[in-house]
């Protein structure tokens, strides 16, 4: 008969090998690869892995009632959403920087020089949100 008891669970030290190798692939993926997407991809692997590794100890570290702390899984629900904000501003960024210099590798952009970010950005914002907002645009670029 199949229980839940059955079924053998993962130990700490399964839980930080796992966040060791996607921490060690996000790294790689950061200092190898050149299209800023991937690397930024890579960076959010990397910090998904230290999320693993704080619910790891939070799971595995007992407090004096004998319980699970729950202070690191709380601190993981902070760190999503600080990864959100940052995804949704990177974004912005990255297709502010395709706009003007038409690439994404990171070899090719070597200066900022010449370059308004908020300017970009706000040009963006005003094409993706605020034209289908009013009723016009189709279209979700229009040429600068």
């Amino acid at each position: 008969m199949f229980t839940l008891a059955s079924i053998p669970t993962a130990g700490l030290s399964q839980y930080l090998l796992v966040a060791g190798l996607l921490f060690a692939i996000g790294l790689t993926g950061v200092v190898l690869r050149r299209n800023i997407i991937i690397v930024f991809m890579c960076l959010e692997l990397m910090l998904s892995a230290a999320n693993l590794t704080m619910v790891a100890f939070s799971r595995f570290y007992l407090d004096e009632k004998g319980l699970p702390d729950i202070h690191g899984q709380m601190l993981v629900f902070f760190v999503i959403t600080v990864a959100a904000a940052e995804v949704a501003v990177g974004l912005a960024i990255i297709v502010a920087l395709y706009r003007t210099r038409h690439t994404i590798h990171s070899d090719e952009l070597q200066s900022l020089k010449g370059w308004n970010i908020f300017e970009s950005i706000y040009e963006f914002a005003l094409v993706t949100i605020a034209t289908p907002a009013l009723g016009g645009g189709d279209q979700l670029f229009v040429a600068a």
